[in-house]
């Protein structure tokens, strides 16, 4: 196996501070390098890893299969989020969403269609992003002006939220959690006397 060089970017900064379950099924949108995907090679055993791309999907299969990482991180086509099954991934790491584009809002919807019960959604941040404070708005309390809850909730996730600050060296991130949580309806509910 080769050996690469690992360095500070936001999505090596989340993996050096969250934990890894070998049996994870992670779907990773926007990564910028493939360290951070040779990192997960290196954690996951009996789960996968699907990486979204909007091109150049040959070159980083032939990256992965050269570092022995191709059977368990999979380059898929951005696209094709829409045609994924349901209730796969244990988690979900998007790196810098820009929630003012509504292709990124309809794929936070589907982030919870697609995450299991009790799966994470992990919007990652530059804690130097001119928009932070807006997003983080927009995400946690108010989706627009009419709104009285944050697109989060708009879209199906249930409080509590979680942030958290990762320091690194040379970078910063802030870190937004959100759990697939299902209501629990009560079989009681439905029955009539």
């Amino acid at each position: 196996m080769n050996s690469y060089e690992k360095h500070e970017n936001l999505e090596n900064l989340f993996l050096s501070n969250e934990t890894i379950d070998k049996r994870d099924w992670i779907l990773c949108i926007n990564f910028s390098d493939e360290t951070s995907l040779f990192r997960l090679g290196e954690k996951i055993e009996e789960g996968k890893v699907l990486v979204t791309r909007r091109r150049k999907i040959k070159e980083l299969k032939k990256k992965l299969f050269e570092f022995g990482f191709l059977k368990k991180v999979i380059p898929i086509k951005e696209n094709s989020l829409e045609k994924l099954p349901s209730n796969v991934f244990t988690k979900i790491v998007w790196v810098s969403p820009d929630i003012r584009k509504e292709k990124n809002i309809t794929r936070l919807s589907l982030s919870y269609k697609l995450l299991k019960e009790g799966g994470k959604l992990y919007l990652l941040f530059d804690k130097e992003m001119k928009l932070l404070d807006e997003f983080i708005v927009k995400l946690l309390k108010k989706a627009d002006v009419m709104a009285t809850v944050g697109l989060l909730e708009k879209v199906g996730f249930k409080p509590p939220f979680y942030e958290k600050v990762f320091v690194g060296k040379n970078i910063s991130s802030y870190v937004v959690i959100a759990k697939r949580i299902e209501d629990f309806f009560s079989p009681f509910d439905t029955i009539k006397p």
